[in-house]
């Protein structure tokens, strides 16, 4: 999903690419961490959840 130029995320990472490469690792690291989003946000809830 991540590799095809059809997805809006390679875009946004290519166009990144053009102005150096620091910006094109802040980018790459920002993208992939869409997919921690989810996780995290489990734990958290089950975290305070298991708490109360």
């Amino acid at each position: 999903m991540y590799t095809s130029a059809d997805y809006s995320h390679v875009k946004k990472i290519a166009k990144q690419s053009e102005t150096g490469p620091a910006t094109t690792i802040i980018s790459g690291l920002a993208v992939g961490m869409y997919s921690a989003v989810l996780p995290v946000v489990f734990i958290a809830f089950a975290t305070i959840l298991a708490f109360l």
